[in-house]
């Protein structure tokens, strides 16, 4: 058996950064270089963390092609295995994504963004561990949406004609899951960062423990 057939494979799927491109849901009260910075450094603390890891997942960071690689975060490099994303819309992107690594061997695929900086790895590890029994497994965020999602087998239906953005989206990826006969779970909810009001809560919530919530704060004192 294969090493990656044997490893489960995380794939974080990513912007490169650039200025007007990224977090622009913040601005204001942040300008578009402030945002650019703040999500350098959401890449540089989840990439960070993944060195805890990466003994037993193989990191791949999936990133859209409208950016510079040079503004991406050494340790994204230090850390992940970095391909192109591919596809038009979100749900074509997501598909490709799982795909490609399942092209590569992979079976225990876990997928998630970048808005969630100090998502806890317990959330992955479950993830991987539900895997190991059921086909598909979803991290539900607050909002409606998911901010994981991990799956057995790339089923393009799952991400075909999905609501995106918007507050139904895990609702209708669990029917077409069922519709599917797709055994799927849930595990914790976790929250984005793509609003104010989910910045204010990153600091909150972390104070200086970490860069993007140190420089968050910084901001929103400012602002």
């Amino acid at each position: 058996m294969s090493r990656s057939l044997e490893r489960p494979a995380l794939a974080v799927m990513f912007r490169l950064p650039s200025v007007g491109r990224v977090k622009t849901r913040l601005c204001p009260p942040l300008t578009g270089k402030d945002a650019f910075h703040l999500y350098r450094l959401f890449l540089t603390d989840l990439f960070s963390s993944f060195k805890d890891i990466e003994k037993d997942v193989d990191v791949y960071g999936f990133y859209t092609q409208d950016g510079l690689l040079s503004a991406m975060p050494d340790v994204v490099r230090d850390v992940a295995t970095l391909l192109p994303q591919k596809g038009t819309g979100l749900g074509e992107r997501i598909f490709h994504t799982f795909l490609q690594l399942f092209w590569l061997g992979y079976r225990r695929i876990v997928t998630i963004g970048s808005d969630s900086p100090d998502m806890p790895l317990g959330h992955i590890e479950k993830a991987f561990e539900v895997l190991t029994e059921k086909d598909c497994v979803i991290g539900p965020a607050e909002d409606g949406g998911y901010y994981l999602i991990g799956l057995k087998y790339p089923w393009r239906t799952l991400f075909v004609d999905i609501p995106w953005s918007t507050e139904g989206v895990l609702g209708c990826t669990l029917k077409r899951a069922a519709y599917l006969s797709i055994g799927c779970s849930l595990i914790d909810e976790w929250y984005d960062v793509d609003d104010l009001e989910g910045l204010e809560r990153l600091v909150e919530r972390n104070g200086n423990r970490l860069l993007s919530s140190t420089f968050a704060g910084e901001l929103l004192d400012v602002s």
